[in-house]
C-alpha cells in the first residue's frame, strides 16, 4: 500500500510539473506574439533579396523600396567591375570582326 501512495505522489508532482512547463511555454510564447508586434512596424523587406531588415541588417529607403546592405554591397561591386566588363565585351567584338573578316578572305581566294 505504500508503494501505491508514493507512486500516486510522483505522478501528481509530474503532473505539476508538466502543466508548471506548459504554462511558462504559453507565456514566453504569448511575450514573443507582443515583442514582434512592437517591432514590426521598425522591419523592412529587402525589394531585392526579399530578406528582412532590422538592426542588424541595415536598410537604405528608394523611392518606395527598401534595399539591404549585402545587396547594395553587390551592386556596388557590379559598377565597380563594369569598366571591365565594358573591356571584355569589346575585345569579343573586336576578336569576332576579325575572324569574320579572316574567313571573308579565305573565301573570296578560294574563289579565285
Amino acid at each position: 500500500m505504500r508503494r501505491t501512495v508514493h507512486m500516486k505522489r510522483t505522478t501528481e508532482k509530474e503532473a505539476e510539473a508538466k502543466k508548471v512547463e506548459l504554462l511558462e511555454n504559453v507565456l514566453k510564447g504569448q511575450a514573443m506574439e507582443n515583442y514582434i508586434e512592437h517591432r514590426t512596424s521598425e522591419m523592412r523587406h529587402c525589394a531585392l533579396c526579399d530578406s528582412i531588415g532590422y538592426k542588424r541588417r541595415p536598410m537604405k529607403q528608394v523611392g518606395q523600396k527598401w534595399v539591404c546592405i549585402n545587396c547594395w554591397r553587390q551592386i556596388r561591386e557590379t559598377i565597380d567591375t563594369l569598366d571591365r566588363w565594358e573591356e571584355e565585351i569589346a575585345l569579343k567584338e573586336e576578336m569576332e570582326r576579325t575572324i569574320k573578316k579572316g574567313l571573308g578572305l579565305q573565301g573570296q581566294a578560294r574563289k579565285d
